[in-house]
């Protein structure tokens, strides 16, 4: 009988179990994050996303500005998700392109408004929307009631997306 080879989020946390103060990354003029907090970091973003209903094989796409805290991303994501690291100087274009054909549950953006991947997360979550609004009615083109459709999607949108990006931030 041949034993599952535990997956590498498997095997930090058991470094952390056994030597929870070792040092797992090194960061200039900041102190090294230990395999204690990592572990704990793991915890976290699993539940975070099991809250969110995403489980092990969703994709979660993205990434971060800094080296440590993709290396974080890196380690913590896959114990409950799928994560797809992304290029971080692509074109809006290209990120609505790669978002459509992987279609994740969750993006890893940076914090900045205007970076072009929160903007292509944003133009695909309102085109879902206006479509899902559009499907309640029977008028989709040239009418008003396309228009009260739209409107009712936004209203929808924008506290979802509002409550998407407090919670991210706090990840």
């Amino acid at each position: 009988m041949t034993v599952p080879t535990p997956s590498l989020t498997e095997r930090l946390v058991a470094i952390a179990d056994r030597q929870p103060e070792a040092p797992f990354l090194h960061r200039p003029d900041r102190a090294a994050v230990r395999y204690g907090a990592l572990a704990g970091q793991i915890r976290y973003v699993r539940e975070r996303l099991r809250s969110w209903s995403i489980v092990p094989g969703d994709i979660v796409a993205g990434f971060e500005r800094s080296r440590a805290l993709m290396a974080m991303a890196c380690a913590s994501l896959p114990a409950s998700s799928t994560f797809a690291p992304l290029g971080s100087t692509l074109a809006t274009d290209a990120y609505v392109a790669l978002l459509r054909r992987m279609r994740p549950r969750a993006v890893l953006a940076p914090p900045a408004s205007d970076h072009p991947l929160r903007i292509a997360a944003g133009l695909l979550l309102y085109g879902a929307a206006m479509e899902l609004a559009q499907s309640q009615t029977g008028h989709r083109f040239g009418d008003p009631w396309d228009w009260v459709a739209d409107a009712v999607g936004l209203l929808v949108l924008v506290p979802l997306v509002m409550r998407g990006y407090a919670d991210s931030a706090r990840i």
